[in-house]
């Protein structure tokens, strides 16, 4: 019986380190891609929104996902 709890007790330590492995391993992945490439440039946009507020309301009603109440979709 011991030996079966050695046998656990070890598969235990292995799995914790194959896990702390691969969490270092994708930090480093993380780290490495959040840095911008050498010489690139920041991206600038001319506003903060992809759309103006009336765009937005529109699409957002369009798509069933305005978050004024349900809005059946005819089209």
């Amino acid at each position: 019986m011991q030996l079966g709890l050695q046998v656990n007790k070890l598969s235990v330590i292995f799995i914790d380190e194959i896990d702390a492995l691969a969490t270092r391993r994708n930090k480093e992945i993380v780290k490495s891609q959040s840095l911008p490439a050498q010489g690139s440039e920041k991206l600038q946009f001319s506003t903060p929104f992809p759309q103006n507020g009336w765009e937005q309301l529109k699409h957002a009603f369009g798509n069933n996902t305005c978050p004024i109440g349900e809005v059946q979709n005819t089209t």
